[in-house]
């Protein structure tokens, strides 16, 4: 029960966020945190998430999050290699 409190409370949390770039990657170390694994390089997801879904755990619309998730690449915070994210 504590951990979907905790869950709720970060996703609340998240919401806050000004920047979509923040609240992506936000959600995307949430999903990792319960779902990925920890290698060398970070956090990874090895199972493909669609822009649509990101948007709706970001409370974005799909080319919202096409455009942040190209923005957080290109600064490093992912690692994009086919459909595996890597979470730096």
């Amino acid at each position: 029960m504590s951990n979907k409190i905790s869950s709720i409370t970060d996703r609340l949390d998240n919401m806050s966020e000004k920047s979509l770039d923040q609240r992506l990657y936000n959600v995307l170390l949430n999903v990792a945190k319960d779902h990925g694994t920890k290698v060398s390089k970070g956090m990874e997801l090895k199972f493909s998430l669609t822009h649509e879904e990101l948007g709706f755990l970001a409370s974005a619309h799909r080319v919202s999050i096409t455009k942040a998730m190209k923005s957080l690449i290109d600064c490093g915070k992912i690692i994009k290699n086919g459909k595996v994210l890597i979470l730096t």
